[in-house]
């Protein structure tokens, strides 16, 4: 039972401590500021060679909400109200300490961007959305939400004059005694504490859905793509059962043996396997994907879900004045990691850029291959490749293409083979032909659907038929020279 005496009698942090928790969240704030800055960098460099899509808008969004949540963070131990904290540096006063209120309630925006992005994997994997599909239907409303109930909260809060010092974590929020002097005791006026309804509204709601929405999207998506995982394991199974080894065609044996021999036909099974296999991948990097975003968010706000967890059950005002005291290295940890979420949000948008350069250019530092991964084309290679140089692709389905001879140039031929990989493709060249005189060769995706794989073949023989330089066939369906006369 709340009295006078324990009330004010209550363990304090030291002011060492104090000091601490105060400084620690400022290098943490910079390096997430820095990382969404990133973020935002590379999402409109991007544009410079394929459209801009939802997951491109979310990051954005998420990185604009993240600046300003770091920014709050740095300052929120600085602005408490003097005349009435008992913190070590504070130095605000009560319109400080609103601002920093409305700022945290708006920053909750950055969680549910989190959220989001979790449902876009999921339509994109277990749904087959398409990034056009998405941004018709779906992208709009999801900004809104975003940003639409924290903005309207954070203004509510002030109007409401709910904004106040908090006991346990960093900044200013919704205050304990709402209305003021609410409880029992000596001093209060009796009246029931509306504290714990007001920081439901504002803020429980929006960490329950977040977390429950970052839980089940990533359930539903990792049993959606075990479940292909092993239908595609079975069809390849049956597949090389049906296959007789004299179907096998050797590319690297027939190639040495007649360089101008067309290569043998596809099966549609064999063509089918391979449609299925770029599925297989794509699907294993979203989830994985869709895991590392996850990851990153459990690992910056753990330590703040747990001190919510702790205050939420203390008993007594007396046991939540002493939290800090007694959870101190919580508050270590929170001071540390819960600004940290735009650095690494950082890193997991920056991975797929990073590996396709790390792939296309391995005679490259890592460092060279993340600052091409921010810069873009801009950062020219260091080093030159004794194989041709091929164009780093985004990182989406590719339909696999036989070795072959591609073009003839002043009597050489080019031979290039399609990895498949879904980050970019090589090339190979004759023994006797110097690699000094093959020129770029630059292989263009196709998604892996039936209208684009119909519109593809068309293309492809419609170039048969026709005494023309070698082309590639765009995602758009238009046609792009390479530079090549078409092989005789």
């Amino acid at each position: 039972m709340d009295n006078a005496d324990p009330e004010m009698n209550f363990r304090k942090l030291s002011q060492g401590q104090e000091l601490l928790l105060a400084i620690l969240p400022i290098p943490s704030a910079i390096l997430s500021m820095f990382g969404s800055v990133i973020i935002i960098t590379m999402a409109f460099h991007s544009r410079q060679k394929k459209p801009w899509t939802p997951y491109h808008g979310l990051l954005t969004g998420m990185s604009l909400c993240d600046i300003l949540f770091s920014i709050t963070l740095a300052a929120g131990n600085f602005l408490y109200p003097k005349s009435t904290s008992d913190r070590a540096l504070a130095m605000g006063n009560d319109a400080t300490c609103d601002a920093i209120g409305f700022f945290n309630q708006f920053s909750y925006s950055a969680l549910l961007y989190n959220a989001m992005l979790g449902y876009y994997f999921l339509l994109t994997t277990k749904y087959r959305y398409s990034n056009m599909d998405i941004a018709a239907k779906f992208e709009t409303s999801m900004h809104m939400v975003c940003l639409g109930w924290p903005l309207l909260t954070a203004f509510a809060g002030l109007f409401m004059d709910v904004y106040g010092e908090r006991e346990v974590n960093i900044g200013c929020w919704v205050r304990k005694d709402i209305p003021y002097n609410c409880g029992k005791g000596p001093d209060k006026t009796g009246e029931p504490c509306k504290s714990f309804l007001y920081g439901n509204v504002f803020g429980g709601i929006i960490l329950f859905v977040c977390l429950c929405s970052l839980v089940i999207t990533n359930i539903v998506i990792w049993t959606y793509v075990r479940k292909q995982v092993n239908h595609h394991d079975q069809r390849l199974s049956r597949l090389q059962k049906q296959q007789t080894p004299a179907t096998i065609v050797n590319f690297e044996e027939s190639s040495e043996e007649n360089e101008n021999a067309a290569p043998a036909r596809p099966t549609k099974e064999q063509r089918l396997a391979e449609i299925q296999e770029q599925q297989h991948k794509r699907l294993m990097f979203l989830r994985f994907q869709a895991m590392l975003f996850v990851g990153g968010f459990a690992f910056c706000n753990f330590a703040t879900y747990l001190l919510r967890i702790l205050e939420s059950r203390a008993e007594s005002n007396f046991q939540v004045k002493e939290l800090p005291y007694r959870f101190f290295f919580l508050l270590l940890l929170q001071a540390i990691t819960f600004p940290l979420q735009g650095f690494i949000n950082m890193f997991v948008y920056m991975r797929p850029t990073y590996l396709s350069n790390r792939k296309s250019h391995p005679s490259e530092s890592k460092l060279w291959c993340y600052r091409r991964a921010i810069l873009g084309d801009s950062v020219e290679p260091l080093h030159s490749d004794t194989r041709p140089k091929i164009h780093s692709l985004p990182v989406q389905s590719f339909r696999k293409l036989d070795k072959s001879i591609i073009g003839n140039k002043n009597g050489t031929n080019i031979v290039a083979t399609s990895t498949g990989d879904g980050v970019s493709s090589t090339a190979s060249v004759p023994p006797e032909v110097d690699p000094n005189q093959v020129k770029e060769v630059v292989w263009t995706p196709i998604e892996l659907d039936e209208q684009d794989d119909a519109r593809a073949t068309m293309v492809k023989k419609s170039l048969a038929q026709k005494n023309t330089d070698a082309s590639a066939v765009m995602m758009d369906g238009t046609i792009q020279s390479t530079g090549y006369d078409r092989p005789q």
